[in-house]
């Protein structure tokens, strides 16, 4: 495939966020914002944010286009969500949120925003804000995340890590909690509610239980990773098992992913154990497939740390392995910087590839209904992918890089973001 490297612009840039075909490069002192061009597939500098803000690490960033919105959560105090114009950077308001925003990533649909807090005295909240209401600050849904209030009969339940899951079109809210036996999770969902209640307890609850086993001496635990939307009426969620105490090696961790329901959060399907670290998870409809991109210690006990990254696709209907491939850092010569799917091709046609960038700057881009039936291209019979240098001989290291539609932006050395075309 035809790899072609287009705009490149210099700048100082500490983390990116791309949602195609807008650009967002954080700096030390400005947030700038971008667009690309798809005609041209140039990068045009669109605005600097109007009040600068730092990345919020983990909790995520929203881009809604068709309301002309960005929304970043404020992590320093006062914490808060921030929300700006899209076509020009100017902020539009501040969501002025109580406590500290938890370290979980937050959801969106349709205006609303699912965010959990922890206050000053360690109790977390689930809180929606509309952020169509003129008084957005005002939240929609709020409760109390309790012992008491993880089960629908309203028995007192300790919990050990908790945070959002899925915020659906309809308005319930679906949230984790995980149990200190380590044995097993809870998923919550709550009902849309006219007004809210800071003790509502959940209308459904389940448990998904840990699949990984543990010596008689050891701990382990589960808790949710990633999800994501799979049409209106279910959702696809992956969990990560860990053997708890342990170095990190090739069956300390693992991922389960499964097929929910809504309301009733009945499971559809479980995949089997995935050894490794889950942390991209794509529904693919026209292939019928769910990709989940990872990667995991190859390394055996006592020696030095050894990752590959993985990708795997499951059948969407049955969650059945259709490929598993891995490709290992220190046998291919370089880390991978992102692997990602673009789910078209630069001139708006449906085309779904896979695409990984490597730090030293190579780049693949494979078809991904070929990467299903023969996997990667290798490099004769060794354990090496082919890439594409876009960049030539003499690029230094890819310190951030992201996956959209047909581009991808890669940035060296913190000091030059560019594009690349397929």
């Amino acid at each position: 495939m035809s790899l072609r490297k287009r705009a490149t612009v210099s700048c100082n840039v500490k983390q990116i966020y791309f949602s195609f075909p807008h650009l967002l490069t954080f700096g030390e002192t400005t947030v700038d914002l971008w667009t690309i061009h798809v005609d041209s597939s140039s990068l045009t500098h669109v605005a600097a944010l109007s009040e600068w803000i730092d990345y919020p690490v983990e909790r995520g960033i929203i881009i809604d286009e068709s309301r002309g919105l960005v929304v970043i959560p404020q992590c320093d105090r006062p914490v808060g969500l921030w929300v700006y114009n899209l076509y020009d950077g100017h902020l539009i308001t501040k969501v002025a949120l109580f406590g500290r925003i938890s370290v979980a990533r937050i959801q969106y649909d349709n205006g609303r925003v699912l965010v959990a807090v922890d206050d000053d005295d360690d109790d977390t909240w689930l809180l929606v804000c509309d952020l169509t209401e003129s008084d957005p600050t005002r939240p929609m849904f709020r409760t109390e995340i309790t012992g008491s209030s993880l089960t629908s009969e309203g028995e007192e339940r300790r919990f050990n890590g908790f945070g959002p899951v899925w915020l659906s079109r309809a308005g319930e809210v679906v949230a984790w909690a995980g149990e200190p036996s380590g044995m097993s999770m809870s998923l919550m969902l709550w009902s849309p509610t006219d007004e809210p209640n800071d003790v509502l307890p959940p209308s459904r609850f389940t448990k998904i239980p840990r699949t990984i086993s543990v010596d008689d001496q050891e701990d382990g635990a589960i808790n949710m990773q990633c999800a994501t939307a799979m049409g209106d009426d279910r959702f696809l969620m992956c969990t990560a098992e860990a053997v708890l105490d342990v170095l990190d090696g090739p069956e300390t961790y693992g991922c389960v992913i499964r097929v929910l329901a809504k309301p009733s959060l009945e499971t559809f399907w479980a995949s089997s154990l995935i050894w490794g670290h889950i942390g991209v998870l794509r529904h693919v409809p026209s292939l019928n497939a769910v990709v989940a991109i990872g990667y995991i210690s190859e390394r055996k006990y006592g020696d030095s740390p050894d990752y590959a990254f993985t990708v795997t696709v499951l059948d969407a209907s049955t969650g059945e392995q259709r490929r598993h491939e891995r490709v290992n850092f220190r046998e291919h010569g370089s880390p991978v910087r992102v692997c990602d799917i673009s789910m078209k091709g630069a001139g708006g046609k449906e085309v779904v590839n896979l695409v990984v960038i490597f730090c030293d700057g190579g780049v693949l881009v494979r078809a991904l209904e070929a990467f299903i039936r023969e996997g990667f291209p290798r490099v004769s019979d060794s354990s090496q992918v082919k890439v594409a240098r876009p960049f030539g001989d003499k690029f230094g290291k890819s310190t951030h890089a992201a996956v959209g539609d047909g581009h991808a932006v890669v940035v060296e050395d913190n000091q030059k973001v560019s594009l690349v075309v397929w």
